[in-house]
């Protein structure tokens, strides 16, 4: 499949820091390739604003808000084109998901997490930026630019949530827990 998306996937609120994103899209578009474009697939309450921003930006041509999808079968499709997987602010179950399709996830080291994205190591299987805007321009041009790096991280993503990510290891860890047992697989 022709990889030539940026894809971010969930609700459109301020904590995922969008803004940032659409902002660094901007100003890495003369060094990527112009087949390259931002899918926005969710809803919320920043998608007005975001519209605004990239017409603002004028960079609406190459950014795509598709809404909330539910369809798997969809989504997968969005995942297969998918460079890699982008939420700046917020490094949720986004991270398993797009790990679980083998797409690489970048977001920043201190965004907010309920633990996911510690699943990711930095230019093995995703990217985690420092939070600065040099740092997610280089990060996410080098990914756009470099896609046998950008592959490589999706293989790895996609090895990695198979042995360590299944609804298995992870039902595996509360048997464990009160079992005083040790089966589940653990990064070490």
């Amino acid at each position: 499949n022709l990889k030539n998306k940026i894809i971010f996937v969930g609700s459109l609120d301020k904590r995922k820091e969008l803004d940032k994103v659409l902002m660094s899209f901007y100003r890495i578009i003369p060094k990527i390739s112009k087949k390259i474009i931002l899918i926005i697939i969710g809803d919320g309450s920043q998608r007005t604003f975001l519209k605004e921003l990239s017409l603002k930006l004028g960079i609406n041509h190459r950014i795509k808000f598709v809404g909330k999808i539910n369809n798997s079968k969809i989504l997968q499709k969005y995942y297969s084109e998918a460079i890699c997987s982008v939420s700046y602010g917020q490094a949720g179950l986004a991270v398993l998901q797009s790990f679980g399709f083998g797409v690489p996830f970048l977001t920043k080291k201190n965004a907010i997490s309920g633990g996911e994205k510690y699943n990711i190591i930095h230019e093995i299987n995703g990217i985690l930026c420092d939070d600065s805007n040099i740092s997610l321009d280089l990060n996410l041009s080098r990914i756009c630019q470099e896609l046998k790096f950008a592959k490589g991280l999706g293989k790895n993503a996609y090895e990695h949530y198979h042995k360590y990510c299944t609804i298995d290891n992870m039902v595996q860890a509360f048997k464990d827990a009160i079992n005083k047992t040790r089966k589940t697989k653990i990064r070490k």
